[in-house]
């Protein structure tokens, strides 16, 4: 019986070791800058704006209104957000499902809580406690998953990013203008 239990927990520790894990790239993404569109198609609104990171789990975006000033700032540290207005309020704060989620704007992989990889025809089928992330074979994201109400697609073409699709049920679509760093090259 003790034999068993040692050679069922050895099995485990080697299967999820194996299944779950990622390459790491080679090249550094960070900081990760960036300019924005954002369309959100439920109010009909459009907003600019630039995003900073720093790391996967640490930065910032600015939009901004008339004349460039900034209207509102978005904090993005250990995995809790919050978004300040002008005179740096916080007028909303929530805890992201993933603390380095932010990195996949930047083209990496979110390296905690994954629970199994597959392979797909155009790359990888990532499965993670929160969501589900699928890859292109240079293991960038190309489509993001959290429950039924966020499904967003990423593409990306000379230095642009497109990310469209719904986010909590809102159609968003944002074009991304990457400045510098990333691995979208």
């Amino acid at each position: 019986m003790q034999t068993i239990r040692i050679v069922t927990w050895c099995f485990l520790v080697v299967l999820l070791g194996g299944c779950a894990s990622l390459p790491q790239p080679a090249t550094s993404a960070y900081p990760f800058r960036a300019e924005f569109n954002l369309t959100d198609a439920s109010a009909g609104e459009a907003v600019s704006g630039a995003v900073l990171l720093e790391s996967a789990s640490q930065g910032l975006a600015q939009a901004y209104g008339p004349m460039g000033l900034a209207v509102a700032t978005a904090r993005i540290e250990a995995g809790r957000l919050s978004v300040e207005d002008s005179w740096g309020q916080v007028l909303y704060q929530t805890a992201l499902p993933l603390a380095d989620l932010p990195g996949l704007l930047a083209g990496e992989l979110p390296r905690r809580k994954l629970l199994w990889r597959s392979a797909t025809a155009s790359g990888f089928c990532l499965r993670y406690v929160w969501g589900q992330v699928e890859t292109d074979s240079a293991l960038r994201p190309t489509r993001i998953r959290l429950g039924s109400a966020t499904d967003l697609q990423l593409s990306h073409e000379d230095g642009r990013i497109c990310l469209s699709g719904t986010f909590e049920g809102r159609a968003l679509m944002f074009d991304i203008g990457v400045l510098e760093g990333g691995r979208w090259q």
